[in-house]
């Protein structure tokens, strides 16, 4: 039977309670608060899952010391800040969710960390896969073919923007982006705007 920590904030104790008495049927589980973690530091490690419940934000310093313990423990909290979240998924946890499901799909979720899965929500799957994607298009780029800034344009325009709606999305002066572009145009020797946009994405060198 599987050995479950349920850990919370004084204003959802009744949320892990119900949580308790309906899987109390497959699992051993305890509750406590979060202000009681020293208590529990030092058996962490003996639980199959600690969940972590947030009413707001995520508390860093408490799953950073959690997860230097152990690493079956499921986050939730309410909102994710970008920063929270790199923060959160740079440590070894087995879930991080946001608190907008159904105690049902929690338990599922719940479930499917304690047979080996994992569970996190969709925002950071995006973020994720976007910024996995991004390194993979960058790795694949011609070593000093084009500056950084003119990647960064040359993207912009491979999103069919104009140059006022670059400089606006980059923080330059329209004459900057036509200078960049021109650069551009020179540096990848084709004739236009449309042959420099062409020829980085056929070659898998920018993301549109």
């Amino acid at each position: 039977m599987p050995k479950i920590l349920l850990i919370g904030e004084q204003e959802n104790t009744d949320a892990l309670v119900t949580i308790s008495s309906i899987m109390k049927m497959y699992s051993s589980i305890e509750i406590d608060n979060i202000n009681n973690m020293e208590i529990y530091s030092k058996v962490l490690a003996n639980y199959d899952l600690v969940v972590l419940w947030f009413c707001i934000s995520p508390d860093l310093k408490v799953i950073e010391k959690i997860s230097s313990i152990t690493e079956k423990t499921l986050i939730i909290a309410s909102v994710y800040t970008k920063e929270e979240m790199i923060e959160v998924l740079s440590y070894p946890l087995r879930g991080m969710i946001t608190s907008d499901f159904t105690l049902k799909e929690l338990i599922y979720k719940i479930e499917t960390i304690l047979d080996g899965g994992y569970s996190i929500y969709d925002g950071a799957i995006q973020y994720l896969l976007n910024n996995h994607y991004k390194t993979l298009v960058a790795a694949q780029r011609p070593v000093d073919l084009l500056t950084r800034r003119e990647w960064e344009v040359l993207e912009q325009v491979a999103k069919g923007l104009k140059n006022e709606q670059v400089a606006e999305e980059l923080s330059l002066s329209k004459g900057t982006v036509s200078m960049y572009m021109n650069k551009i145009i020179k540096k990848l020797e084709v004739k236009n705007k449309a042959g420099a946009v062409a020829l980085a994405i056929n070659n898998n060198w920018i993301n549109v």
